[in-house]
Parts: structure tokens; C-alpha cells; sequence
């Protein structure tokens, strides 16, 4: 099985990573699973109460953002992009008193942060193949892998030229 981070994150690093999955996957002859970016960031709040905000820089003065359970990783607000003091309100008013972590690079480049380790602030192989590994087991370990489509949360530049 060949794990494989699907976004939101920058355009041309989503699809490159998306194509050497699956380049490496056909040689291999191995099931890709594509796992949703955020989703993996979140899993370093796992051992933490409260809610995980990971935030992931998305430019243009917006961060992709999702709010999950800590403990058990269930979304609770599903991935989008916006200024980050927009994702932060919809976090608190979620989290109704409880903690929120806040990390990221989107955290960092606005300085949102809470104190959390250095570490959390980088998404990893490990959190990326950890998700890949319990999706792979739950589908019962089959010999192909779900369909690989990266999760863009916004259009383009090329795609916003286009229409106008």
C-alpha cells in the first residue's frame, strides 16, 4: 500500500505527490490511498482534549482549515479556506469552551499558534500512512485503492483567468 497526502495544500505540490503515489503504487504494484492533509496534521492532537484546528498556509491571506475532535479525529467542521480569523471564530464557537489547538503553517504564517510542540506545525509520513493504514485495514486490505482525486478547497489561478 502506498500512502498518499490528497490535500487541500498548494496546487502543483498536491499533484505531484498524487502522480508519484500513483506512479510508485503501478510499479509496485500496490493499492494507493490518498488521506485529506488536514485530517493527517490533526492527528498529532490525538492524546490532547478539546478540538484540533490544523491550518496549512493557502496564500492570498487565506489558510485551509478543518476542526476536529482531538481525541478521536471525527471532523467537526469540514476543510475550507479562508482568512484565518474566520476559521478561528467558527473553531471557538464550536469548541463551546472547550480547548482548541491551533497549528500549522497556516497557524505560523499569522502567528494564531497555541502552545503546542514545534513538532505539530509539520505534517508527517508517519500521520499520512498511520490514516492510509486504518482506511486500507477498514476496506478489508483489497488490492486496489479508492479513486486517487486531489482535494482542492478552492479554483485555481489558472482555473479563476479562465472565467474572467
Amino acid at each position: 500500500m502506498v500512502a498518499a497526502e490528497r490535500g487541500p495544500g498548494g496546487f502543483t505540490g498536491v499533484r505531484v505527490g498524487l502522480a508519484t503515489a500513483l506512479g510508485l503504487g503501478m510499479g509496485a504494484g500496490a493499492a494507493v490511498w490518498p488521506v485529506p492533509s488536514l485530517r493527517a496534521l490533526a492527528l498529532h492532537a490525538q492524546a490532547s482534549p478539546g478540538l484540533a484546528l490544523p491550518l496549512i498556509d493557502a496564500r492570498k491571506g487565506e489558510v485551509y482549515g478543518a476542526v476536529y475532535e482531538a481525541a478521536t479525529g471525527r471532523e467537526v467542521s469540514p476543510p475550507e479556506v479562508a482568512p484565518h480569523g474566520t476559521i478561528l471564530r467558527r473553531a471557538a464557537d464550536l469548541a463551546r469552551g472547550a480547548p482548541v489547538h491551533v497549528f500549522g503553517s497556516g497557524a505560523l504564517a499569522y502567528g494564531c499558534q497555541t502552545a503546542v510542540p514545534a513538532a505539530w506545525h509539520v505534517l508527517t509520513g508517519w500521520a499520512v500512512a498511520t490514516l492510509a493504514a486504518r482506511a486500507w485495514d477498514e476496506a478489508g486490505r483489497p488490492a486496489e485503492g479508492p479513486p486517487v482525486d486531489p482535494a482542492y478547497v478552492r479554483p485555481s489561478d489558472a482555473e479563476l483567468s479562465h472565467r474572467g
